[in-house]
């Protein structure tokens, strides 16, 4: 079997196919030539080693990513993605046909999967299969839109300022204050991050089993928004059981706690009270 390896670089129609290295860059002198800003004049080479290949980073500026890991040097299997400038650089995805695993020893690239079903653009070759597939998780991916974007708006109805920072109290308070809000921010931006991938992971492990390197990613995302809150003080001993109540409800409902407004919280204690009370009359 022929030892070809054959590159799709986006934009281009053809799959290039070489028996021998290959460099890759933005200038004319390449074997392919990529019109990127991201792109170095030279930034990679697929490098024929033995009976396989390995890419090669040639001293790019922006970096070359495998998987989301910057790479130097690193061998390549049967279909491989390759970043160019992550996260904003091209992606080119590298196959070499004579590594592909036989029917006996089937091996499913789990990133490879959630393209093919996900990606904005569609396969070249795309089976009637994979056409509803990728229809019924567009649509239900809009109606999870919809319906989060519904559940931000009646939050905010009930939002206000988190923090209000007087002037009068000096740099230090002010500073903490900015920080304050860098952390809340981080923490929001990643638990959207972790319900985003949640949904990933569901639709993958639908279509192809269960990716231990995506639970895995979670599991460190979960840790890290874990450790933002104990930062912030969100579940310490100084936070009353009532607020820590209102705060573990809103997050099972798909909310963050760092983005609860202190006049929502406010509002719900009053409601309980109010409760409080009618029951003591009754």
């Amino acid at each position: 079997m022929s030892n070809q390896i054959h590159v799709a670089v986006p934009g281009s129609p053809a799959v290039l196919q070489f028996d021998e290295t290959v460099r890759i860059g933005r200038a004319d002198t390449n074997g392919i030539v990529v019109d990127d800003e991201y792109v170095s004049t030279e930034h990679i080479e697929l490098r024929r080693v033995g009976d396989g290949w390995e890419i090669l980073d040639v001293g790019s500026t922006n970096g070359t990513f495998v998987r989301g890991e910057r790479i130097s040097r690193a061998p390549l299997g049967h279909l491989t993605r390759v970043r160019l400038g992550h996260p904003q650089g091209v992606e080119l995805l590298i196959k070499i046909p004579s590594l592909a695993p036989g029917p006996a020893t089937m091996f499913i690239d789990g990133e490879a999967i959630v393209d093919r079903y996900l990606s904005e653009e569609a396969p070249n070759e795309m089976s009637e299969r994979t056409r509803v597939l990728r229809a019924t998780l567009k649509k239900r991916h809009q109606e999870e839109t919809h319906t989060w974007l519904k559940r931000t708006r009646r939050l905010q109805v009930v939002a206000g300022i988190l923090l209000l920072i007087s002037f009068a109290v000096g740099g230090y308070a002010v500073l903490e204050g900015r920080r304050s809000r860098a952390l809340r921010s981080a923490a929001a931006e990643l638990f959207h991050t972790l319900k985003g991938l949640e949904l990933d992971l569901a639709r993958l492990e639908a279509v192809a089993g269960p990716d231990p390197s995506a639970q895995e990613r979670r599991e460190r995302l979960e840790a890290q928004y874990d450790d933002l809150l104990a930062t912030l003080g969100i579940y310490s001993e100084d936070t009353p059981e009532e607020v820590q109540l209102i705060y573990r409800t809103v997050h099972r409902l798909g909310e963050s706690e760092v983005t609860v407004p202190q006049e929502f919280v406010d509002e719900v204690l009053r409601y309980i009270e109010q409760w409080n009370e009618r029951d003591l009359e009754a």
